[in-house]
């Protein structure tokens, strides 16, 4: 067995090539071989190989390689795919999160960037869109569709429907993120339905807590078909009844994963994917990313194959990235090698086909940098006038970010 190559190159997919490799007319890049390979669409485990080239499976079977990669006694799967999730929850440039989430086996994360556009407007976020063009993790977007979020945020500028518009042009913006103003949605407000009929806007995430019923109807009914704010059963199990898919969020404030993935014990994993929404950096180094997801799940008593489904098909299939998701033929070669189906953490990751070697340092343009201002801050900012009595206050849910409204 040779010694796999170190680093990452962004392959010209040849499909005469990768179609002449899966009828074993040509040798393929790399055979990972020995392992047992994970179909997602049938939930078994194939004692098969796989051939590699350009950077996508080629065919399972019998091949030969210009190079192998021993999986023997490994379980071969798709790198985990995250639903939903903020790259500055992080608090990381997003070459640093690449370093820190690559190895924990997510190799593609849908982004809604509405902080850094809350920030730096719409050049913000073109900017993000250019800087996560040449990093080994997958960076796909959703255009923000509510800045500001509300009447009390003061962004550098709200983003128009024409803004958003030229955000749905970029390449690997692949539709309109969260809608937050689910009461505007609701009671049709003509911005908020102006968003929604945006070219390329017909593909929409959804953010509607608390919502239920007919206003779930009405939710449901503009397009939006996914939701990753429920936090009890009763709202999850009423999302999937609506046809939304329901994204199951463990971030590290809002934590719903015990509370909804009985659902797809009820129902199986179908319409059902992971999420992560946001997550502190402590928390992803200390206890993971999506494969800690994976790994609660079947603890939780849901069998590996329909977890692993939940992780990796299904983010894919609910974002129309046809090409990942799967070890199948014609499919981004995203692979992990994981020793066990307990823990989850991959002994080996390959990025289309190849390890991940070492991430460039992205370089960070002074006009990004400078947009933090604040003045000296007191204990006196923090005092609140109250002469006794009775008083409104916030009241806290532990491990969710929806609040109580207390007297």
């Amino acid at each position: 067995t040779s010694t796999l190559r170190q680093g990452y190159r962004r392959p010209m997919p040849d499909l005469a090539r990768r179609l002449a490799v899966a009828r074993g007319d040509e040798r393929a890049d790399l055979v990972v071989r020995g392992g047992r390979v994970f179909s997602v669409f049938t939930r078994e485990w194939l004692e098969t190989d796989v051939a590699v080239v350009d950077g996508y499976v080629a065919g399972l079977g019998d091949y030969e390689g210009s190079e192998t990669l021993d999986a023997g006694g490994r379980f071969v799967v798709p790198g985990f795919v995250d639903a939903h999730m903020h790259l500055e929850s992080s608090k990381l440039l997003v070459d640093e999160f690449a370093r820190l989430v690559l190895p924990l086996g997510t190799t593609t994360v849908v982004v809604d960037p509405h902080e850094i556009a809350n920030v730096l407007g719409t050049d913000g976020v073109h900017w993000l869109l250019d800087v996560c063009g040449g990093l080994p993790l997958d960076v796909y977007f959703m255009a923000s569709s509510c800045v500001p979020a509300s009447r009390f945020e003061s962004p550098r500028r709200p983003l128009s429907p024409g803004d958003l518009e030229g955000l749905l042009r970029r390449r690997r913006v692949i539709g309109l993120a969260e809608m937050m103003n689910f009461p505007g949605v609701v009671s049709g407000d003509p911005h908020e339905l102006a968003k929604l009929a945006l070219p390329g806007a017909q593909h929409v995430d959804g953010h509607a807590p608390g919502v239920t019923g007919r206003t779930l109807n009405a939710y449901a009914s503009a397009g939006i078909r996914s939701d990753h704010e429920a936090f009890t059963l009763e709202e999850g199990r009423e999302r999937l009844r609506a046809g939304m898919w329901l994204l199951i969020r463990e971030a590290s404030a809002a934590k719903n994963l015990q509370a909804l993935i009985p659902l797809a014990r009820e129902y199986g994993p179908e319409r059902i994917a992971f999420c992560t929404d946001d997550r502190e950096p402590e928390h992803i180094a200390e206890d993971g990313h999506i494969n800690t997801m994976v790994r609660d799940a079947v603890a939780a008593g849901i069998a590996p194959e329909d977890a692993l489904v939940m992780s990796t098909l299904n983010p894919a299939t609910w974002h129309g990235l046809a090409h990942l998701g799967a070890v199948a033929p014609g499919y981004q070669a995203d692979l992990l090698l994981l020793p066990d189906l307990e823990n989850f953490v991959p002994e080996t990751v390959l990025k289309r086909g190849l390890p991940v070697g070492e991430i460039e340092r992205v370089e960070v343009p002074d006009w990004v940098k400078h947009t933090v201002r604040v003045r000296h801050v007191a204990a006196r900012d923090f005092a609140i006038p109250w002469n006794g009595g009775k008083a409104r206050v916030i009241g806290v849910i532990p491990n969710q970010i929806v609040t109580e409204s207390l007297v």
